[in-house]
């Protein structure tokens, strides 16, 4: 799946630099546009890889996860791959915030949870850290 393939590069898992963005991870769209010629000398072509809707931003792993940007169709990878980097940057617990909603991606949070072999506990968290609108969860040493 995309997403989980993005997730992994943005944490730098399965990366083999994590400093290089040049490297055959490159969107190919970007490789068509600077081959094309019609834009030569435009701003576009000046524009550097981190100025990309596409680039690759690589941020440290913390202690909550925020699923709002997340499609529901996407959050069981998204929560897998993050449960994977959770446990290898050392954390044993972690807030998954999937929002109060219909409920709809609280049930695939819920879902990998239980079958994550990463996870001692969950539950829903209080009301002070979110309440039914994120899950605490107790990783497994």
């Amino acid at each position: 799946m995309r997403v989980a393939a993005w997730w992994r590069r943005w944490f730098g898992r399965g990366r083999s630099d994590a400093g290089s963005r040049s490297d055959s991870g490159s969107d190919s769209r970007s490789d068509s546009r600077s081959d094309s010629g019609s834009n030569s000398g435009s701003d576009s072509d000046a524009r550097s890889d981190s100025d990309s809707p596409d680039a690759i931003v690589a941020l440290p792993i913390t202690s909550v996860l925020d699923l709002h940007t997340f499609a529901p169709r996407d959050v069981a990878s998204v929560v897998t791959e993050y449960l994977h980097a959770a446990r290898a940057a050392g954390l044993h617990h972690v807030r998954v915030i999937h929002g109060k909603g219909k409920g709809v991606q609280r049930d695939i949070v819920h879902r990998v949870l239980r079958a994550h072999p990463a996870v001692a506990h969950f539950a829903l968290a209080p009301a002070d850290a979110g309440g039914w609108g994120a899950t605490l969860v107790t990783l497994a040493a």
